[in-house]
């Protein structure tokens, strides 16, 4: 995540160096928030790669996906398995630091772990 604050940093100060009437902290949250929005947008795009989901629900994954890092503090990317049966469609999540199964019910948009525990 810090490579994310160089970068936005590199960003505003071209930008400042560039044009200086621009404020350096609103240009450099400006910067941050754009690199924040096309890493996810590349994550989601990893995610439809890797599972066969909307976009919608792509979105939905990496929603999840953060909540574990965070809750982890793990950099980590989970990894994704699709299950489908009749009306029942569920992605099932691993990576080295879960060490049950949680699965996300696709259908109510809810995070399972042995039991309901978030709606995303």
């Amino acid at each position: 995540m810090d490579d994310i604050y160089k970068e936005a940093h590199k960003m505003a100060k071209s930008i400042y160096e560039e044009y200086k009437d621009v404020d350096y902290k609103f240009q450099f949250q400006l910067c941050l928030s754009y690199l924040s929005d096309k890493r996810i947008t590349e994550r989601i795009q990893e995610i439809l790669a890797e599972v066969k989901v909307n976009e919608e629900e792509a979105r939905i994954l990496e929603k999840v996906e953060f909540y574990y890092k965070n809750f982890f503090k793990n950099e980590e990317n989970l990894k994704f398995r699709l299950w489908q049966r009749q009306d029942k469609r569920r992605v099932y999540l691993s990576a080295s630091y879960i060490v049950n199964k949680p699965y996300i019910d696709l259908i109510s948009n809810k995070l399972f772990d042995k039991k309901e525990i978030k709606k995303f």
